[in-house]
């Protein structure tokens, strides 16, 4: 985990030719965020509940996940990045329900033309953005509006 720096997750509601859309968070990185969201060329925000980092054995090896230390966080999770959630867990329920070393479960439920994204990991709630409401800096809800197409499939409208 803790050699890794990029960040990585679940595009969801991605734009048919771009990258632009929500990305759901699974970042094994020191500062991580697992469940909590990224904007993806859409305004660039981060709305996330918590942030984890490796736990370390007597040889340095990651051992385990942590809550991440704001003091020496590379990414801090601040007020504003948790208040764009209307929903947020607290990362020692996290810590209590992830399973090191094992198969871990994410869910994604995204419901709506403006979506309402919710995440579960191992069955707890993690986070819900509600993107009707997002609250960001140039982010502009209308952009990722959902239509329906003749054949039933759906695609972001431009």
């Amino acid at each position: 985990m803790a050699d890794i720096t990029g960040t990585t997750g679940v595009m969801i509601r991605r734009q048919r030719d771009s990258w632009h859309g929500f990305q759901v968070l699974v970042d094994h990185r020191p500062s991580g965020g697992i469940g909590g969201f990224f904007g993806n060329g859409l305004a660039s925000f981060s709305a996330v509940p918590f942030a984890v980092d490796a736990a370390r054995d007597a040889d340095g090896r990651p051992a385990g996940l942590v809550a991440d230390e704001p003091a020496t966080s590379v990414e801090p999770v601040t007020n504003e990045k948790r208040q764009r959630l209307s929903y947020a867990a607290d990362v020692d329920d996290f810590l209590c329900i992830w399973r090191w070393d094992d198969w871990n479960e994410l869910r994604i439920r995204c419901v709506g033309a403006l979506p309402v994204i919710t995440t579960w990991v191992n069955g707890l709630k993690i986070a819900e953005l509600d993107t009707a409401v997002l609250q960001s800096p140039d982010h502009d809800a209308e952009a990722v509006r959902i239509k329906d197409l003749p054949t039933g499939s759906l695609e972001v409208a431009p």
